[in-house]
């Protein structure tokens, strides 16, 4: 008997002759050449694999003995050395006599269906060891939420015995009741999403009746054809997960109190320094200027020494505030750089003038050195600048008894868009201790008790000073030998506002090239302030200075005035009692008939500069800040400045700048001539363009670019026209009207450079 197929063959075992005859299908299964054949029996029991054959023959003599038939799995031989599994039957053959003559078999291959089988097996030993190792909760679910199986760990997470759970519905008896609802939620989430698994956290009964958080994992188990059949479940307990949580949470509650506690103590922190700030400064600034306004006036010889020692106590007390002040602000975090181009040449004078009357009272030489190839026009936070190196030459001269101050500005390094410049100080005083070099930066620390016993201060200084240079990315590094001297090295890299590509004198210039040249006659200054004695100052400062001034006591009183004449400069006094500053100059901004709409407002404040506070004077129409107790020489410039906004002065400038850079060589001058014209001339177009197209970044990007060249040509009036436009964030009316004037000065500027004669 033969078959037509590969994979399923006949034999048959004839007793008598002990033959058994194969067909053709299982002469390809065993890979003979011959197709069918007759052989031994022996031989056929050899093509059994040696494991299987006892089973074979108990099987086919049980079969010959016409015991039974029989139905077996074994593997066979192939003549390549391979072994294939097979399924075989066999049936005993009778003759008339009830004799088993014969013995009749089939076999098919069941290879490939054995090893899906084993695999499968080895896949359920395997889970079956995870289910009942691992902590997880392994449960399988009928569709409608029975339990089919549920691994060992039923007994260990919720006190349920396996083997009975089946008994239970997962939704009615197991999940809490306030959960149910995300639980079914889950549960149609995973069978509408099939293949992927869903994720929940729900509350679980055990047995003893206690609720217990758990993670639970869903995934619908699909058939052959894609079609669900039931749903996995994997179950943990995260009862210490979410205890952790909540008391994170609990934490983090307690910490948001504490912080809102912090906050509020914080802000009444400063709402007392602030108050004090005012209370403080505003008798100070009475104290200080008064004291500078009697030097002036060549007092007695019996009354100079007085007079100096008033002004130094009220000096060093002010000082001490702006220290308690910035301290607490840098601690906080709030102190903010303000960037804006600055003359370097400039900031040096300043800081010249201001110890050079200290260095002199104690017999120091006093020098400043500039690194020619240092570009003039840098742009930095000036007013710090000012605060760090004010400091530092300060405590230079506090600490030097004999010998020098010096500051030098070095190039360091230099590109196209910045400038990394190296400031020294160096003094022959007492010197520092190589083990208080760390100290001496802390917090009211000196490097020696006794320093502020002998020489006061709160310690405070070089906290600071330390502190802004972070700020600005510097570095600060200090070389000293006790009753050597030290050295302060800073560096500081400054951004290029805009290369000019001009020289420049490498000498500071004096205080009294950058004043105007206006006709102080012709100024007429409105001062508002509560205080007596301020006023009383203000006054008699700017009548020595030959500058007409009206001082009144109030807000109302103000706003009569401006009703009724025009001034050149309002100097309006914040804090006031009733209608304080703020209130006053909208008043005047918006008075129907009023005659000071545009006049500058140059604002008095005892509170300490930050950029909030010069926002919130810009956003209320004022010009410009000063801080209480001011500097005398700093108010009369910033008048006669602003003074020309609402005056037609005549222009005025020098090309001295350019005369002593190229030496007087007239043909350089004739080409710098051109240049500048050309320069003034694109500023001139560029500004009328960017006007029509209200666009105040391009303006304030074109001013930028000029101003360095207004400054070289000493032309003041334009010099302070385009300094207004660091007031404008965006443009409006005010704009328009600064654009409007500038671009006037500029034509008549432009008119008076062709007639010089180069």
């Amino acid at each position: 008997m033969t078959q037509k197929f590969a994979n399923i063959g006949s034999w048959q075992w004839v007793i008598s002759t002990g033959k058994v005859v194969v067909s053709d299908s299982v002469s390809i299964m065993l890979g003979w050449r011959k197709k069918s054949r007759d052989i031994a029996f022996s031989d056929f029991l050899d093509c059994i694999h040696s494991e299987d054959k006892t089973l074979v023959k108990k099987a086919l003599n049980n079969c010959r003995k016409n015991v039974a038939s029989f139905e077996i799995e074994y593997r066979l031989k192939r003549s390549n050395g391979k072994v294939t599994w097979v399924q075989g039957k066999g049936n005993p053959i009778c003759d008339k006599l009830g004799n088993v003559t014969e013995v009749f078999g089939i076999l098919w291959e069941v290879t490939d269906a054995k090893q899906v089988a084993e695999e499968l097996q080895h896949s359920k030993e395997k889970y079956q060891l995870l289910a009942e190792l691992g902590q997880e909760l392994i449960c399988l679910h009928s569709l409608d939420g029975h339990y089919l199986y549920a691994s060992p760990a039923m007994k260990t997470l919720l006190g349920h015995n396996p083997s009975t759970i089946s008994k239970l519905l997962l939704l009615t008896e197991l999940v809490h009741t306030e959960d149910k609802l995300t639980f079914q939620e889950l549960w149609k989430s995973a069978m509408v999403r099939k293949d992927e698994a869903v994720f929940g956290r729900l509350r679980f009964r055990h047995k003893n009746g206690k609720y217990i958080w758990c993670d639970q994992n869903l995934k619908v188990v699909l058939d052959a054809k894609g079609k669900a059949t039931s749903i996995r479940s994997l179950t943990r307990n995260i009862e210490n997960q979410v205890a952790f949580e909540d008391r994170l949470k609990e934490t983090n509650i307690r910490l948001v109190n504490a912080l809102d506690d912090l906050k509020e103590a914080s802000e009444v922190k400063e709402n007392f320094l602030s108050i004090m700030s005012h209370e403080i400064r505003t008798p100070l600034n009475s104290v200080i200027g008064l004291s500078n306004l009697l030097v002036r006036r060549n007092p007695r010889e019996d009354q100079v020494e007085v007079i100096k020692t008033l002004k130094n106590s009220a000096d060093n007390l002010m000082h001490l505030v702006n220290d308690v002040l910035d301290y607490s602000k840098i601690a906080v975090g709030k102190v903010q750089l303000e960037m804006q181009p600055f003359s370097l040449t400039g900031f040096l004078q300043q800081q010249h003038s201001s110890i050079k009357l200290l260095a002199q009272d104690k017999g120091l030489d006093l020098n400043f050195q500039l690194d020619p190839r240092i570009p003039d026009q840098l742009e930095g936070d000036i007013t710090r600048l000012n605060q760090i190196f004010t400091n530092l030459l300060t405590n230079a001269i506090k600490f030097t008894h004999e010998g020098h101050i010096k500051l030098e500005a070095i190039l360091n390094s230099i590109s196209e868009q910045t400038c990394e410049v190296i400031f020294r100080v160096e003094d022959t005083g007492v010197g520092i201790a190589l083990d208080k070099f760390s100290s001496i930066f802390l917090p009211f620390q000196q490097s020696d008790h006794n320093i502020t016993r002998k020489y006061g201060g709160t310690g405070l200084g070089l906290s600071i000073v330390k502190s802004l240079i972070e700020l600005m990315n510097g570095k600060l590094e200090l070389s000293s030998r006790p009753g050597k001297g030290s050295v302060f090295s800073v560096k500081i890299e400054f951004a290029l506002p805009s290369p000019t590509g001009h020289l420049r004198q490498n000498t500071v210039p004096k205080a009294s090239s950058l004043r105007s040249s206006a006709n102080e006659n012709q100024i007429h200054v409105l001062y508002v302030e509560d205080v007596d004695s301020n006023r009383f100052l203000i006054e008699n400062l700017l009548k020595d200075q030959r500058i007409n001034c009206l001082a009144v006591s109030s807000g109302k009183a103000a706003l009569r005035l401006t009703l009724q004449r025009k001034f050149n400069v309002i100097l309006m006094d914040i804090q006031m009692p009733g209608m304080d500053g703020y209130q006053t100059t909208e008043k005047i901004r918006h008075q129907i008939k009023g005659k000071n709409k545009t006049t500058p407002i140059i604002a008095f404040t005892a509170e300490s500069y930050s950029p909030s506070l010069k926002a919130k004077t810009i956003q209320h129409g004022i010009k410009d800040l000063i801080s209480k107790p001011f500097n005398s020489e700093e108010l009369i410039e910033k008048i006669r400045n602003y003074s020309t906004f609402n005056k037609k002065v005549s222009i005025s400038f020098s090309f001295l700048f350019y005369e002593q850079a190229f030496d007087h060589n007239r043909k350089k001058l004739k080409q710098i001539k051109k240049a500048v014209i050309r320069d003034f001339s694109r500023f001139e177009k560029k500004l009328l363009t960017m006007n029509k197209a209200k666009n105040i970044v391009r303006i304030r990007s074109e001013v930028h670019r000029i101003r360095p060249i207004s400054k070289n040509l000493a032309c003041h009036q334009l010099t302070s026209m385009l300094d207004h436009f660091h007031n404008y964030e965006s443009y409006t009316s005010k704009v328009q009207q600064t654009t409007a004037e500038t671009i006037k000065i500029t034509k008549k500027l432009l008119i008076k450079l062709q007639k010089l004669k180069y």
